[in-house]
């Protein structure tokens, strides 16, 4: 199954069994079938084109929401630009104290997921899921 993630690269990291090391994504990073995009890409909709642009080899798109994060950059119906493809929404970061999952959960459904994993990529918990579910 091909990816497309917006955002969060330390689950990218951890799902290819890499050392957990934080950088921000500058620029389009692609490893095997997965396609890492800069937050500014998602933050700014004049990069919007660029996503669709980078999307069109895709077929599964993941979108990323922060549990502990109480905004979100994605408006409604986001996924709306990329067509008919399938849209899965990952919350990361559910084990922290100050997580809302439930946030999350509805940010993601809004802009259009129709599957919402909940995760940590740090502790590990729930990937197994996420990890059968795209294999």
């Amino acid at each position: 199954m091909i990816v497309l993630y917006v955002g969060k690269a330390t689950l990218i990291q951890t799902m290819h069994n890499q050392s957990l090391q934080y950088r921000k994504t500058q620029a389009m990073d692609y490893l095997k079938e997965v396609l890492d995009t800069p937050g500014e890409y998602l933050e700014n909709p004049r990069f919007y084109s660029a996503l669709m642009t980078a999307g069109m080899d895709y077929q599964v798109f993941f979108l990323v929401h922060d549990a502990p994060r109480d905004d979100t950059h994605f408006p409604p119906e986001f996924a709306s630009m990329f067509g008919d493809r399938e849209i899965i929404g990952i919350v990361t970061k559910c084990d922290m104290e100050n997580a809302n999952p439930q946030y999350s959960i509805d940010t993601l459904t809004q802009a259009g997921a129709s599957k919402v994993f909940q995760v940590s990529a740090t502790s590990g918990g729930r990937l197994i899921e996420l990890w059968d579910f795209i294999t």
